[in-house]
């Protein structure tokens, strides 16, 4: 039979694993941010980049997008009221740099505004993510840069099942 001493210290050993475990997962949640973009936060900034960039539209969402001299990418969302509630204006701006963070893995020295239309509420991720990548690989050609203006072909769009 374990004496007392023993007992006591396999209640150490324990406390002192679970205090090991805990520690590893509060700092396995500070680590799950994927951000790699800085985000556009004046609106100097915003209209810098709608202004002079290059405006790409989509079913769900309409992207001006401006080459940087810095190596770095920013992003701006923009929902209007013309979406719906707060909460409907939160949802679309989070599904847009969700996709965006998916789709920007090759992307440098650029600036991109994207301003969410009323159908994104009512579409699928994989559609949002699928003219993202559209978006993706036109902004990484530097022939795209070239005119004011480009309106994103067809893309089969997933059916609803």
């Amino acid at each position: 039979m374990a004496s007392d001493r023993e007992w006591q210290q396999l209640a150490v050993e324990e406390l002192s694993i679970t205090e090991e475990l805990r520690a590893e997962k509060s700092y396995q949640h500070k680590v799950v941010s994927k951000k790699s973009y800085e985000s556009i936060k004046f609106s100097s900034e915003f209209k810098k980049v709608t202004t002079s960039g290059v405006k790409f539209v989509t079913p769900f969402f309409i992207a001006f997008s401006l080459r940087l001299s810095s190596e770095q990418v920013k992003l701006g969302v923009i929902a209007s009221r013309k979406i719906g509630c707060a909460v409907k204006r939160n949802k679309s701006k989070r599904l847009l740099r969700n996709s965006f963070s998916d789709n920007q893995t090759h992307l440098e020295n650029i600036s991109v505004v994207l301003i969410a239309r009323s159908s994104i509420l009512r579409a699928k991720y994989q559609e949002i993510t699928s003219w993202m990548s559209t978006l993706a690989t036109k902004l990484m050609r530097k022939d795209s840069f070239e005119s004011k203006y480009v309106v994103s072909e067809k893309i089969p769009v997933v059916p609803n099942i």
